[in-house]
């Protein structure tokens, strides 16, 4: 198991306002352009000047995928349960790692996984937020190298 920018808690009552407007506004396709612009990009990658094909690749993709997918992909995370009462049972090697600046999922999230599951080792990506497979290719492939 690895923990990749990740959260054990449930969305706040704030957060879960965020996904209910993105969810209601996503029709028709122009608004979900917008909304990834707008709203998702700018958490997505920390140096777009070094990244902005990676950012043109994920429009592309998410775009072909449509509002239906977009959808679906917002409702687990506004419904999800807290699980940070059943980290302590996990009993595998489990590394965790996230961007530095992550902005949905910081540091502090990571630092808290690392200290309630029994067998990790945390990993902070430099200069890098939530794409860091893409952003920071090689120091990601060399923490998922212990899956082979």
């Amino acid at each position: 198991m690895v923990l990749m920018d990740t959260s054990p808690n449930s969305d706040s009552a704030q957060r879960q306002a965020v996904r209910n407007k993105q969810i209601e506004t996503v029709n028709p396709q122009s608004d979900l352009v917008r909304i990834l612009a707008q709203e998702l990009k700018p958490n997505c990658i920390y140096d777009r000047s070094l990244n902005e094909h990676v950012m043109k690749l994920c429009m592309i993709m998410a775009i072909d995928l449509g509002c239906k997918i977009f959808s679906n992909n917002c409702l687990p995370f506004r419904n999800r349960q807290s699980l940070t009462g059943t980290l302590s049972f996990i009993d595998c090697k489990t590394p965790v790692f996230c961007g530095e600046y992550h902005k949905l999922c910081p540091v502090t999230l990571h630092k808290e996984l690392d200290a309630k599951i029994s067998d990790t080792e945390l990993s902070i990506i430099l200069i890098c937020r939530y794409l860091r497979i893409l952003e920071k290719t090689k120091p990601s492939i060399k923490i998922l190298a212990f899956l082979s």
